[in-house]
């Protein structure tokens, strides 16, 4: 999805929690970029590296990939929630609360 199409999205946020979903969407399209770098990197080089000594490992690119995908979903599923919600984070908080409401 592309950065203008995100934007378009978050209209619907309430306008002081737009900030915050500007951000995220900052933070989204740089890690799109990344991603695409890193999987070039992982199909020209492969999923494996070996060490000095000659053991197979993991390649940085396919390690840093993993990380960055990691972090990409999560921003990915914040400004999901974002949007569905209309203006709030989904951070648990209102779990939270229910339940220290019900224990009084």
């Amino acid at each position: 999805m592309t950065k203008k199409n995100l934007k378009s999205l978050i209209e619907n946020i309430d306008k002081d929690c737009q900030p915050v979903a500007e951000g995220i969407i900052e933070e989204i399209d740089f890690l799109q970029g990344v991603l695409k770098k890193l999987k070039k990197a992982i199909k020209e080089q492969g999923v494996t590296a070996t060490y000095s000594t000659g053991a197979p490992r993991e390649s940085p690119a396919l390690k840093s990939y993993n990380a960055t995908i990691q972090r990409y979903s999560t921003l990915c599923k914040q400004i999901e929630l974002m949007i569905r919600n209309g203006n709030q984070i989904d951070t648990g908080e209102n779990v939270l609360q229910s339940w220290l409401e019900a224990q009084k």
